[in-house]
């Protein structure tokens, strides 16, 4: 079970670190262009951290 759960983080932490040059651009984008506040984008970060470990638990 452990190593399970330990293989999942390895998958979604794989996934967002290929995501991440989009990451960056998209909060360079929303703090620049959108002068959006930084604990709303944490917040929007949050949220794509909970999709990323649904959708790795699905496929």
């Amino acid at each position: 079970m452990i190593a399970t759960f330990n293989r999942l983080c390895g998958s979604i932490l794989q996934s967002l670190s290929d995501a991440l040059p989009v990451l960056l651009i998209a909060i360079f984008y929303q703090m620049t262009i959108l002068e959006i506040p930084v604990h709303e984008i944490m917040g929007m970060l949050g949220w794509v951290l909970f999709i990323s470990f649904g959708l790795t638990m699905i496929l």
